[in-house]
This record gives structure tokens, C-alpha cells and sequence, in this order.
């Protein structure tokens, strides 16, 4: 299984909007978690609207999911869809 960290831009919105709270819950409705595991899983927040997913994608499935899950918020957009692997971060919030 290949994983994946999405990033979403809502343009013209600020990050405590509820805006980004539909974003994120049609996000996990579409199977994204806003959290990423290390190696001896622990649990992690990612950065405001990163998201993560693992399963039998593509970039490009995983690109049309989020497209379809951000276009609930009716804002303009950008996306950035990454596979991973291998990462590493640093003073990320432990949940």
C-alpha cells in the first residue's frame, strides 16, 4: 500500500475559518486523517490542511478525492498531492 500527504489551499481564507472545519470533515469523510504515525506508532497532528492517507491509490486518485471533498467548501483552491516514501519531521504535536 503506497501513502500519501495531501495539501490544501483554500484561496482567500483564513485558516480558523469554517471553511477549512468543512474542508477537514469532508476530508475524513473521503477516508483522510489530518494525523501521521512514526515508525513506532506514535501518533502526530500534521501541519494546518495536510492531510494523510494510505491504501491501493495513485497520486492521481488521491488528487481526485480531494478535489471532490474540497469542492464542498464552494472556494477557490490549490492542492499539492505527495507519496511518501520515507519522512521525517520535527515538533510536530504528539496526540
Amino acid at each position: 500500500m503506497a501513502q500519501f500527504i495531501t495539501r490544501i489551499e483554500l484561496h482567500g481564507v483564513r485558516h480558523d475559518d469554517d471553511s477549512y472545519q468543512l474542508l477537514h470533515d469532508a476530508m475524513e469523510a473521503s477516508g483522510f486523517k489530518r494525523t501521521i504515525a512514526d515508525d513506532n506508532t506514535k501518533t502526530y497532528h500534521l501541519l494546518p490542511a495536510e492531510y494523510e492517507v494510505t491504501g491501493n491509490y495513485t497520486t492521481q486518485s488521491v488528487m481526485i478525492s480531494a478535489k471532490e471533498a474540497t469542492s464542498h467548501t464552494n472556494k477557490k483552491y490549490s492542492i499539492f498531492v505527495s507519496e511518501i516514501i520515507r519522512a521525517t519531521w520535527y515538533n510536530l504535536k504528539a496526540v
